[in-house]
């Protein structure tokens, strides 16, 4: 690893508190695809993407770990176009088994669940022994 990666990569740590729910790197955020669309509630992470006269059989969904690919092709009677998107997601808040896919008046919704979070006490009292 050179030196700007290193960089790169604490940049990313110190900016990760501010990144939305369910993406891992600061890239993520920035570069991600403006079809693709988030949304987040209690227990779950949906993706949305647009897909306009796209039959269910012409689109591709393919995981690899916390990748996400989707290619979604429309064939009209003259023309073929393509719409793709990838993204990555946070492995450690999400369930990357529970990926479901459903589409429904031109959108795609990709939805993980997320993973339990331990809730920790916020303070407590310690017992100080004596070791007699």
């Amino acid at each position: 690893m050179n030196d700007i990666t290193k960089y790169v990569s604490e940049v990313q740590k110190q900016f990760s508190t501010f990144l939305p729910k369910g993406w891992s790197t600061w890239s993520d955020f920035t570069d991600r695809n403006s079809i693709v669309d988030m949304q987040s509630g209690e227990g779950w992470i949906r993706y949305y993407i647009d897909v306009p006269g796209v039959k269910e059989e012409n689109i591709q969904i393919t995981q690899e770990g916390a990748m996400v690919n989707v290619r979604a092709e429309r064939t009209g009677r003259n023309s073929k176009s393509n719409t793709e998107a990838t993204f990555t997601v946070d492995s450690r808040e999400l369930n990357l088994d529970s990926l479901n896919a459903v589409i429904a008046d031109g959108v795609l919704t990709i939805e993980f669940t997320t993973r339990k979070q331990e809730v920790k006490p916020e303070s407590r009292k310690i017992t100080v022994k004596s070791m007699k």
